[in-house]
C-alpha cells in the first residue's frame, strides 16, 4: 500500500482577501488564555510584523478597542 503524505498544517482561507492592515493586526494581537498575554509577546509580534510592513498606531489602537468590544 502506498504511503500517504503527512499533513503538516491547515490553511484557513475563509476571510482571505485584501483587508484592513490594522484590523488584521488587532485580531492577531488579541489576548488569549495561554499565550500573547504579556507586553513582551506583543512586542515580539509587532517587531516581526515590522520587518515586512508598517501600520498606523492610532488606527491599530482603535481596531483593538473594536476587537475587545466584539469578543
Amino acid at each position: 500500500m502506498p504511503q500517504l503524505p503527512e499533513v503538516t498544517g491547515v490553511l484557513d482561507w475563509e476571510s482571505a482577501g485584501n483587508g484592513w492592515r490594522e484590523f488584521d493586526l488587532a485580531w492577531i494581537l488579541r489576548a488569549r488564555q495561554a499565550f500573547l498575554n504579556t507586553p513582551q509577546e506583543r512586542a515580539a509580534i509587532l517587531q516581526g510584523y515590522a520587518t515586512h510592513t508598517t501600520w498606523h498606531e492610532p488606527t491599530l489602537r482603535w481596531c483593538e478597542v473594536l476587537m475587545y468590544l466584539h469578543y
